[in-house]
């Protein structure tokens, strides 16, 4: 996950996401999935979840604003308009579990400070807003399965696409790679040494508390860990 300064208009909008999301779906009991767009002017609070029982979401933005406006010292967020489209039940929105996962080594992003961002414009990113149990853990077992095999693939860049079924097994649809090892032997080897099922991170992943991490600025991701008793065979 990519991590922004907090006190900057991209670190407003993944920390709303992820505040609204943990709010709205009860810690992950409820598949979500929320945008947050800041728009200068007006931050406007988009998204889906399965909740069923229609809950106040002003009452939930009144409630961020009141806590971590003081965080956010680039705007007055007492002064922002807000505009909340949260659609409830909705089942349909969350069938698809496929996710594209791109890694590249040694990639220097360019640094420049997101405050002076010119752009009207800009809206949380994947995978904040996102719940639990809706391709979150998907995304943070993936980066824990690089993770482990970077240094054993020769690559430069990876990309896998994966699908996660509802017990939470996930099957490799393709890899894309300059490895010099063929994509069937990276599956092959993959699969080898991971149960590839999202729970095998489930100890890693148990205590984390995204908010706090954010709010800290904690930069030590839990799941960023060798993976005990491997034999990763690329020979």
């Amino acid at each position: 996950m990519r991590r922004y300064k907090l006190n900057s208009r991209q670190g407003l909008c993944n920390f709303f996401a992820e505040y609204m999301v943990e709010e709205i779906s009860q810690n992950g009991k409820h598949d979500t999935m929320i945008s947050v767009s800041d728009c200068e002017s007006l931050i406007l609070v988009r998204g889906f979840t399965k909740r069923q029982d229609i809950i106040d979401v002003k009452e939930i933005i009144n409630k961020f604003i009141s806590l971590y406006s003081s965080e956010f010292t680039f705007t007055d967020l007492q002064k922002v308009s807000t505009l909340d489209m949260i659609s409830f039940n909705e089942e349909k929105k969350f069938k698809e579990r496929k996710l594209t996962f791109h890694f590249e080594r040694d990639v220097q992003f360019p640094k420049f400070d997101m405050n002076v961002v010119n752009s009207p414009i800009v809206t949380s990113e994947f995978p904040y807003g996102f719940s639990k149990k809706y391709l979150k853990n998907l995304y943070l077992y993936l980066e824990h399965i690089i993770y482990n095999v970077q240094d054993h693939f020769a690559y430069t860049f990876i990309e896998l696409t994966v699908e996660e079924d509802y017990r939470g097994d996930v099957e490799i649809i393709d890899i894309l790679s300059n490895s010099v090892y063929p994509p069937s032997r990276l599956k092959s080897i993959i699969y080898d040494n991971f149960e590839m099922n999202v729970s095998e991170i489930n100890d890693l992943i148990k205590e984390q508390d995204l908010i706090k991490e954010l709010s800290y600025s904690i930069q030590n991701s839990p799941w960023f860990v060798v993976k005990e008793n491997s034999e990763f065979r690329v020979v």
